[in-house]
């Protein structure tokens, strides 16, 4: 369902709020982008406190919130559980980008594209170190801040990285030392936003999976944005929810609803498949003309 409305129309009330009730009534798992935090949530949260008695298996409900850490949970959505191929983290630095950069949704630069070939081998190489134990957004956002001459010599090591990062290696045997540092620098600058103590804090535990359908251990999830910190938050929640995309769409789990509040204002890939062939009820809230085109031109009607 896609709701579509100018500002104070009702869609809220006369949309979400029935939604919500009927969905936790009947036993729904769910998930909810709640983009002015927490006035969704709170629904929600009555909701189910009012049907406890009406899950076969008490879903546990889960908040992340940037804003006070204190009353957040946390969730790493690079786990190396959720990366199981190389293609995992391509998607992963290419949803990354174009979350912090909206422009290269529509034309990609060779800088641009750098940057996410950089992104991409930093995150697998964190996936391959000691098991993965390093592999957070926030150590990868350490990482890239790195003497990039000591992080290559470290990246040459491994035989599974030297396609990703051949392109940077010949730059860097070859001389072009100007031309390897802008490549790094378009993946540093637009990173650098997401240095602070509390997403670095939320973004780096594991107090619940992102598997929130799953019928032996259901949850309903509500991630919290800030109009006024949207362009930082809105990249880290679209990790989060690209990972619980992948996850919840299978056979044989538990009925989820999927609710995004102001979807425009992060970038999903694979919004437009889940659409297309998931089993998952969404409500999508478009107010941009040009998302709400692309988003409609992939739909298979």
């Amino acid at each position: 369902t896609m709701v579509l409305g100018t500002p104070g129309s009702g869609k809220s009330f006369s949309v979400y709020g029935p939604f919500i009730e009927q969905m936790i009534a009947k036993g729904y798992s769910m998930f909810v982008y709640d983009y002015k935090f927490p006035d969704l949530t709170e629904v929600v949260y009555n909701e189910y406190l009012g049907n406890l008695n009406n899950y076969d298996v008490l879903p546990e409900f889960c908040v992340i919130n940037f804003n006070d850490p204190t009353r957040s949970l946390r969730c790493n959505p690079l786990n190396p559980k959720y990366i199981t191929d190389p293609a995992d983290t391509t998607e992963i630095a290419e949803l990354v980008m174009l979350n912090v950069n909206k422009a290269a949704v529509e034309k990609e630069d060779f800088f641009t594209l750098s940057a996410k070939v950089y992104l991409d081998a930093l995150i697998w190489f964190l996936k391959l170190y000691e098991d993965g134990r390093y592999c957070t957004f926030p150590h990868v956002i350490e990482l890239m801040a790195q003497d990039y001459k000591i992080v290559f010599k470290i990246l040459a090591k491994y035989p599974e990285l030297h396609a990703k990062i051949k392109p940077f290696a010949n730059a860097l045997e070859g001389g072009a030392q100007d031309q390897l540092q802008g490549q790094i620098a378009s993946a540093q600058i637009p990173l650098n936003k997401f240095v602070s103590p509390s997403l670095y804090w939320v973004l780096s535990g594991d107090d619940f999976t992102l598997d929130i359908n799953d019928p032996k251990h259901p949850k309903i999830l509500c991630v919290g944005n800030d109009p006024d910190r949207q362009a930082i938050y809105g990249t880290t929640l679209a990790l989060y929810t690209s990972r619980m995309f992948k996850l919840i769409n299978h056979k044989k789990k538990q009925k989820c609803g999927v609710l995004l509040d102001e979807v425009p204002t992060i970038y999903l890939k694979g919004l437009d498949n889940l659409i297309a062939i998931g089993s998952v009820r969404e409500i999508t809230q478009v107010k941009d003309i040009t998302h709400f085109q692309r988003l409609s031109a992939s739909l298979p009607f």
